[in-house]
């Protein structure tokens, strides 16, 4: 750790981080364990960028934009923004906290092929995804390589969209491609990346090449990596294998198969041209239909030579006298069989008439009440309710039921801080005097801005709330699986001889 990152440890960064231990980091920026002030165990860590040669409203934005990304392989952002440290101007993003990096592993070890096939499988998979979405990690290296668990994540900060200039101009010796500039981001430098990083993970070097431009492989590199980094290291970008490409190579047996030729594709094969072949005048032969005909059904005439097939005329009346008969003797049957279920099927309904259906009624706080009660406390009590009060009493399967995707999860009130109030200022209270304050929290979890909700009679309680408000951390509640804004009720009730809150998140 360098002497200036030793000094920027135990400062606090916008007034909410805590700079903790160094983690890691390069000439480019520094990793530190943080905690979020107020808010209890959440482990978070935080990345410093100087703002030097950086578009800062840029990146800012891009990383506002990140928030819509949700991929399990890439690391999650939390908060970001600018600050000064030590009189400099810095950038910093708020991230999940990664238990390694393979940046970490290497000066020990060189990975097996085992341990680099399950390295590049995820990794593969999210350069995928980010490339469908048009975007650019740019900054592909061991150090960017993390492990939360037993999960690969890339880091998410140098995300950039696919044909604008990157956002952070700062090359990666031995990683960084031979077209490399700080001009607009183009997917086919991560391929490279990924080739230089794939032989450092399993040389600890990074790439050499001979003088005739060649890449030098050792033995230690064995197929299907060697393949893979010499078709990702040619010099000429076009040329480059791409992600399908490496991931066939990886896992043969996920390559898709190839398509037999079907009746559409002969069809198009066999299309002309119509602009460049005249088209004949001669109309094309009719094509005879192959089904066989359908033969011609002709009545049958009855003729003085043959046997006559008609039927005798006394057949009919007596097939309607055998109908009749059946007719009586099956009818008296039908309205006994009906009449033996009238009476079940009567004794059913004034059954169920006679017990109806009990409506279902939301249980009453007195019935509600089964859980043992805590002992009361002398002690001034806070009272946490991220859900309105009448949500204590719904039923336990329907308050567990789980929101349907593209709903809000709901927040949650993570830290609380009671106002100072001075026992002077107590003594002159008559009843109870109630601050209202909307607090609005960023998607990290802490308060933006606080101000009164309605006007209150005193100032000096409401000055106190607003303070206490602005300390308190929320879990931010998520949409479609990132964190988002929120705004949140706190009321403020303050007595002679406690205070207590009710929170209440309004939106979203």
């Amino acid at each position: 750790m360098s002497e200036q990152h030793r000094q920027l440890c135990g400062q606090s960064v916008a007034g909410r981080y805590l700079l903790g231990n160094y983690l890691g980091g390069t000439d480019h920026s520094a990793v530190f364990a943080t905690e979020i002030i107020h808010a209890r165990t959440q482990r978070v860590a935080i990345k410093l960028i100087p703002a030097n040669g950086i578009v800062i409203g840029r990146q800012l934005s891009r990383w506002k934009a990140l928030y819509a990304i949700s991929h399990p392989n890439l690391l999650k952002i939390l908060d970001y923004g600018k600050c000064d440290l030590n009189g400099a101007p810095y950038l910093y993003i708020v991230m999940e906290h990664a238990d390694e990096d393979l940046a970490d592993i290497l000066p020990q070890r060189a990975l097996n092929a085992e341990e680099t096939r399950f390295m590049m499988e995820p990794v593969i998979e999210t350069l995928a995804f980010l490339h469908e979405q048009n975007l650019v990690h740019t900054r592909l290296h061991p150090g960017n390589i993390l492990a939360t668990g037993d999960q690969i994540k890339l880091s998410s900060d140098s995300i950039s969209p696919k044909g604008e200039g990157i956002g952070f101009p700062v090359r990666m010796e031995g990683f960084s491609p031979p077209e490399w500039s700080a001009g607009p981001a183009n997917s086919a430098e991560d391929i490279w990346s990924l080739g230089a990083t794939v032989i450092a993970t399993l040389t600890q070097n990074v790439p050499t090449f001979a003088e005739n431009g060649q890449l030098k492989l050792g033995a230690e590199v064995p197929e299907p990596f060697a393949s893979i980094v010499r078709d990702s290291l040619k010099k000429d970008p076009a040329q480059r294998i791409t992600i399908i490409g490496i991931r066939a190579k990886l896992n043969p047996s996920s390559a898709p198969p190839a398509a037999k030729p079907t009746v559409e594709a002969a069809k198009e094969r066999a299309k002309i041209d119509p602009v460049t072949v005249p088209v004949s005048k001669v109309s094309p032969p009719a094509i005879a239909e192959r089904r066989r005909p359908i033969p011609e059904v002709r009545p049958i005439q009855p003729s003085a030579d043959k046997k006559s097939y008609l039927l005798p005329s006394y057949v009919l009346p007596i097939m309607a006298a055998v109908v009749v008969v059946i007719l009586l003797f099956a009818l008296p049957r039908l309205f006994r069989q009906k009449s033996d279920a009238a009476p079940v099927e009567t004794r059913t309904n004034s059954a169920s008439a006679e017990k109806p259906a009990a409506p279902k009624t939301t249980p009453t706080p007195k019935t509600a009440v089964s859980t043992p009660k805590k002992s009361p406390s002398s002690e001034p009590t806070l009272t946490e309710t991220s859900q309105p009060a009448a949500a204590a009493i719904t039923p336990p399967e329907k308050a567990a039921s789980k929101p349907s995707e593209g709903h809000a999860a709901r927040g949650e009130v993570l830290d609380q801080v009671l106002p100072d109030v001075s026992d002077k200022a107590r003594a002159t209270i008559r009843g109870t005097v109630r601050i209202s304050v909307r607090a609005h929290v960023n998607p990290g979890g802490t308060v933006d801005s606080a101000e009164l909700d309605s006007p209150a009679g005193s100032q000096y309680f409401s000055d106190q709330a607003v303070k206490a408000a602005k300390r308190w951390q929320f879990s931010a509640p998520e949409v479609a699986g990132r964190s988002v804004e929120s705004d949140w009720l706190l009321r403020f009730e303050f007595t002679t001889s406690a205070t207590n809150v009710q929170a209440t998140q309004v939106s979203p």
